[in-house]
């Protein structure tokens, strides 16, 4: 029985992978590090604690992971103020404002700041879309650990195994996965050296995605 649908945000809802790479590009040069390309895709859909705390423990960094998390906050959210275009993934917003029309409860679980969260579905004029949203930075774990997913269950009253999350990432999958929930896994090309298998369903296109295949991969 599907209760509720839980989205992502970044490679999901909006196609902002490219902007978060120039994001961090800029935060690394700051910082003085340098990050190859296989690595910075590793930490796709991964919270800001656990990407810091691998950078600076290989790096030997003296800044603490807290002050290189703020650090990135700020400078994050500079940027994508400045971003002339924010823009959905095609598909995406249709299909989440039909859930909305059918009375389906929907919510976003964002491994992004609360602060860049409200920037983004601000911009794309979504927000009333959701019944609950949640950061990764108010849960205890973020992605890939299901915290956030049982966060997001909890606010909608709902069953983790009634609900479907959808997922960009092979971290919020195994988010998903290890909150009990079905999971639909998005194959954006902009999301690139993602693993994907675990995920109940792949797709390459929301336009071909319909709430019917959503109930039925939850049970009616």
């Amino acid at each position: 029985m599907l209760e509720a649908v839980i989205f992502d945000m970044d490679g999901v809802i909006v196609d902002s992978e490219p902007l978060h790479y120039a994001a961090e590009s800029r935060i690394f040069a700051l910082l003085g590090v340098e990050v190859p390309d296989a690595e910075r895709h590793s930490f796709i859909g991964m919270a800001g604690a656990g990407m810091w705390k691998a950078v600076r423990e290989s790096r030997g960094m003296e800044m603490t992971v807290e002050e290189l998390r703020e650090f990135d906050r700020k400078v994050r959210l500079e940027f994508f103020a400045g971003v002339e275009r924010i823009d959905p993934v095609a598909g995406a917003l249709e299909l989440l404002a039909g859930l909305n029309r059918r009375g389906t409860k929907t919510a976003l679980a964002s491994s992004s700041s609360p602060e860049l969260i409200e920037l983004v579905l601000k911009r794309l004029g979504v927000r009333g879309l959701f019944d609950a949203v949640v950061s990764g930075d108010t849960v205890p774990r973020g992605k890939p650990a299901p915290d956030i997913y049982l966060r997001a269950a909890e606010l909608l009253n709902a069953r983790p195994a009634n609900c479907i999350a959808i997922e960009d990432s092979r971290n919020g999958v195994m988010s998903a996965k290890g909150a009990g929930m079905r999971c639909v896994a998005y194959r954006n090309l902009n999301s690139p050296g993602q693993d994907l298998d675990a995920a109940d369903m792949i797709i390459d296109d929301f336009r071909l995605l319909r709430e019917e295949d959503l109930r039925a991969l939850a049970g009616g």
